[in-house]
């Protein structure tokens, strides 16, 4: 055998030593990979065993809890909305967990800020289901409760909190801005945004929550300058079945005044709705 013979042969198993390592070392990669994808598996199993525990766990507490209310399944419907009254005419309906001999059912709403309670007649359905309907004042706020009587002593429990009124004022949101550019002149910005999707809001009634009138007043240190009435012709007024949007911006310049710089800038908007409600705001000066 040559000696060029000799190193092609020595180069040749060199080759094949290095190519078994790395294949060695391949396989050993491979294997580790193989493990780590199980444990990735066996993780998200373990996730998914505890996530369902958990749920679990959390139904049966709330069976639990639910259990040791006395006043359950607490609901109520809205029939009627009297507009021309400003009245909603609801029906409430609870089912009670038990029920003592001799014990009467009642039930008791106050005004938010009232500190006297008034009684409705209770009618009993069928069991320990019972319903009482009343019309309320479509924007008041209301505390309720349910009481059972008997000879030997009466028990309580909260019932709902019937926030109309509450939920009337924030149907209804108003951003205003005002800017002082220079001298003379006014920047102004605003923004109105009607929700009409509300539980008041049945089908026959929707009009009458819809805006009616928007206007803008501008004060210039304290002086009324200025009436913008930002409903009327307003390319960006937006009237869906679901909301109602206003955008109005304006460069206004004060007559006269060109050369001064205003000490106080007040614009101040106010939204009234069909039913004569009125949203005021007054927009930030910067």
């Amino acid at each position: 055998m040559s000696k060029k013979d000799v190193v092609l042969y020595s180069l040749v198993v060199v080759v094949l030593l290095i190519a078994s390592m790395s294949y060695s070392k391949i396989s050993a990669v491979e294997q580790r990979l193989y493990e780590l994808d199980n444990i990735r598996h066996n993780v998200q199993d373990i996730n998914h065993s505890m996530s369902s525990i958990s749920s679990q766990v959390y139904e049966q507490v709330n069976e639990m809890v639910q259990d040791q209310i006395w006043v359950q399944s607490k609901g109520y419907e809205i029939k009627e909305v009297n507009i021309d009254e400003k009245l909603i005419d609801v029906i409430l309906e609870w089912r009670l967990r038990d029920l003592q001999e001799n014990e009467e059912v009642s039930f008791l709403y106050r005004e938010e800020g009232d500190s006297n309670w008034k009684e409705l007649n209770v009618v009993q359905r069928n069991g320990l289901n019972f319903s009482v309907e009343h019309s309320f004042l479509v924007n008041g706020n209301y505390e309720t409760q349910i009481i059972a009587s008997s000879d030997t002593g009466k028990r309580s429990e909260e019932f709902l909190a019937l926030n109309y009124g509450d939920q009337l004022e924030s149907r209804m949101n108003i951003h205003a801005e005002v800017y002082q550019l220079n001298s003379g002149h006014l920047d102004f910005t605003i923004d109105i945004y009607n929700y009409l999707d509300h539980e008041f809001t049945i089908s026959k009634n929707r009009e009458d929550f819809k805006i009616k009138k928007a206007m803008a007043y501008l004060y210039i240190d304290g002086v009324l300058t200025e009436e913008i009435d930002i409903l009327s012709e307003n390319p960006h007024f937006r009237n869906e079945y679901y909301e109602e949007t206003i955008f109005y911006s304006e460069t206004y310049r004060v007559e006269g005044r060109e050369e001064e710089q205003f000490r106080n800038v007040e614009l101040k908007v106010v939204v009234e709705d069909g039913i004569g409600y009125t949203y005021e705001m007054n927009a930030i000066e910067f």
